[in-house]
């Protein structure tokens, strides 16, 4: 069961695109990580997410 969907998530700040085209899906009871290196937007990825679910 999916609770959480996302597809063509893109965030921009000005100009500056953090995310751009994001796609992903999180199932019940799922546990993911996001490993990339600093500067790669983890924050932003996690604020959409938590807007989306708060929602």
């Amino acid at each position: 069961m999916s609770v959480l969907t996302g597809q063509n998530v893109s965030v921009s700040f000005g100009g500056v695109h953090a995310l751009t085209d994001v796609d992903m899906t999180l199932e019940a009871r799922d546990i993911r990580g996001v490993i990339v290196p600093n500067g790669a937007r983890k924050s932003s990825l996690l604020n959409v997410m938590w807007w989306c679910a708060s929602t």
